[in-house]
C-alpha cells in the first residue's frame, strides 16, 4: 500500500469528489490494489486494476469514468491525448473507492518513503 500520485482534469476531480466516477483509465499502469492517493484533500484507494481495449472502456465503462455517454468519453480522452482515440490501444482502468486513511498509516507510509530516500541516498554515495 503506497501512495501515489494520480492528476485528473478539473472536472474529474468534481466527478471523482461527487461519487460519479470511480475508475480512471491511463495508457500505463500507475498503481496497485491497495495504493491510495489523493483528490480535493480526500484519499482515495486502488481496488483492482485491468488492462482493457480503449473502445471497450468507452463502451462499457463510460459512466465509471464520470462521462454521461460512450461519445462523451471519447471526446474527453481526445481532449486530454492530443486528439487521439487508437481503438487498438489496450488501458489499464484503475478502479477505486473513497477511503478514510487514519492519520498514523500516513505518517507511517511517509516515514517510511523518507527512509527508503535515505537509504537510497546513502547507497549513491557508497557506490
Amino acid at each position: 500500500m503506497s501512495l501515489i500520485t494520480l492528476p485528473f482534469a478539473e472536472r474529474m476531480k468534481q466527478a471523482i469528489l461527487s461519487g460519479q466516477k470511480c475508475c480512471t483509465t491511463r495508457y500505463s499502469k500507475k498503481g496497485d490494489p491497495g495504493d491510495w492517493f489523493f483528490v480535493g484533500g480526500e484519499a482515495f484507494r486502488i481496488l483492482d486494476v485491468q488492462l482493457a481495449p480503449l473502445p471497450m472502456v468507452r463502451d462499457i465503462f463510460y459512466r465509471l469514468e464520470g462521462c454521461s455517454s460512450p461519445d462523451d468519453f471519447e471526446c474527453l480522452w481526445r481532449s486530454l491525448h492530443g486528439g487521439a482515440f487508437p481503438p487498438l490501444q489496450a488501458c489499464w482502468v484503475h478502479f477505486f473507492v473513497r477511503f478514510p486513511i487514519p492519520a498514523e498509516i500516513i505518517a507511517a507510509d511517509t516515514e517510511a518513503a523518507r527512509e527508503a530516500d535515505r537509504v537510497a541516498s546513502e547507497d549513491r554515495e557508497v557506490a
